[in-house]
């Protein structure tokens, strides 16, 4: 091989090294610490992140998101939370002004090799035997996380705080929605139902607060003469937070109205009494002062499009 054969060759090969490795997606496995902006430090709980088979998973405050990584660039999937990887992979700066610094753990001290000379043997001292047996070790309680807590887990990184915004929140403002829920799964799915209507955080918190389950009624009696309409179509939210994958219409028609059941051609009908829907059985709805919600017995949560 002639020597402008062999420069070509070893140029080729450098590029192609320069390419894999521009290609190959930097270290981000391990614990980091939060900052929000203005670089006031977070405390209430740690950030982790996993990759496993070029798979790259976020947990933070008990919830999981994947995050995908191009270059020094990472989003979470479906959300527009980005960020740039800076510090040979050791911050991450996001969109929004805060910024997460992973942490370094100091590497473990080599081990001193033992000596190689002899100790002399000790007679140890003779033991007294007991006649008490040892009881095994009591297991300790698990701690159980509050209802609060489980509301603050179903929205940060999980909930959007406007339409089509971004889900991640600042802590005080989850915990000020959480604030004495009784019921996490129906306040969220209410604030999800508000935000979808364009309505600002405030008011969608507002008004989901004022209906929360905590109260006894929510709200004034529906009278006869200033009865509310509920003809409409419905969407349907499980106790767990899912949506019902068929939406519910409701024809009104004075005390009773029907409604469908997402089965075949399976229609119901419910009646009427005051600010309270009977649908037979042990199924009872409190419908909302404005008449756009109604809050079912069974936990589920009937919100009006």
């Amino acid at each position: 091989m002639n020597k402008s054969k062999l420069i070509s060759s070893i140029a080729l090969i450098f590029a192609f090294s320069i390419i894999v490795f521009s290609q190959s997606k930097p270290n981000l496995k391990g614990t980091w610490t939060e900052y929000r902006a203005g670089g006031k430090k977070v405390t209430a709980y740690k950030v982790k992140i996993f990759q496993i088979n070029g798979v790259t998973t976020i947990s933070m405050a008990g919830s999981r998101v994947t995050a995908i990584i191009r270059g020094n660039k990472i989003t979470w999937r479906n959300s527009n939370a980005s960020g740039t990887i800076v510090n040979n992979g050791n911050r991450i700066n996001w969109a929004d002004g805060s910024f997460w610094v992973k942490q370094i753990t100091s590497k473990p001290k080599p081990k001193t090799r033992p000596s190689t000379r002899p100790t002399p043997r000790t007679t140890p001292p003779p033991q007294r035997t007991t006649s008490k047996k040892t009881l095994p070790p009591i297991d300790p309680v698990p701690k159980r996380v509050s209802v609060e807590q489980r509301c603050f887990n179903m929205v940060q990184g999980k909930v959007a705080w406007r339409k089509n915004g971004s889900k991640r929140w600042a802590d005080n403002n989850v915990r000020s929605l959480c604030a004495g829920t009784k019921n996490p799964s129906a306040l969220v799915a209410c604030f999800k139902s508000q935000i979808n209507q364009n309505k600002n955080w405030t008011t969608a918190r507002n008004y989901c607060k004022r209906n929360s389950p905590k109260r006894t009624n929510t709200g004034l009696p529906v009278s006869t003469n200033n009865r509310i309409n509920l003809t409409g179509e419905w969407t349907v939210y499980f106790a767990d937070g899912k949506v019902a994958s068929v939406t519910s219409t409701i024809v009104q028609n004075g005390r009773t109205f029907t409604f469908d059941t997402g089965i075949g051609d399976t229609k119901a009908t419910a009646r009427i009494s005051r600010n309270t829907a009977y649908f037979g059985g042990s199924l009872t709805g409190k419908i909302s002062d404005d008449g756009k919600l109604i809050r079912m017995s069974n936990d589920t949560i009937w919100v009006k499009r």
